[in-house]
């Protein structure tokens, strides 16, 4: 499998490899338990109808070296449950045993509300978005390369 090279807008280039896509899991081990906890707290803040106060949350990200213009769930909740789901999903690409990698795609950015670009390739929705088709594509063939061997 050949690198993909994403150019981010302030000329960063991010390679992305199996390397890059096998540490997805020890991205998402430091991305989503801090999803689950924003997520909790944008919600008490909602109930409260206070402001939203992200000055937490900025100093997690901060000292722990999010790159900029990573997302969070802001618009869907996000627990528990949801966190094994994403970790179960991140397993199974990884041992290359997905089946449809654009659904899980689809699943863990729409309907979570997360970062999948940021969780799978290490790059930033932000930086990445005009090649989210190239992206599909490349994560789809390393996610199914072992999916035939699991058939036969």
């Amino acid at each position: 499998m050949r690198d993909m090279i994403i150019v981010g807008s302030d000329g960063t280039r991010h390679i992305i490899n199996p390397d890059t896509m096998l540490a997805s899991i020890d991205r998402a081990k430091k991305y989503l338990p801090e999803a689950v906890r924003w997520s909790a707290e944008r919600e008490a803040q909602i109930e409260a109808a206070g402001d939203r106060d992200h000055s937490r949350h900025d100093k997690w990200m901060e000292r722990n070296q999010f790159p900029e213009g990573v997302w969070f769930p802001i618009e869907s909740s996000f627990n528990a449950e949801d966190k094994a789901t994403v970790l179960k999903v991140l397993r199974q690409w990884t041992k290359g045993t997905l089946e449809d990698f654009t659904h899980a795609y689809v699943q863990l950015e729409d309907q979570m509300d997360l970062d999948a670009t940021y969780i799978l390739f290490g790059v930033p929705i932000q930086e990445a978005s005009e090649q989210r088709e190239k992206l599909l594509k490349f994560g789809a063939s390393f996610g199914a390369r072992n999916v035939s061997a699991v058939y036969c």
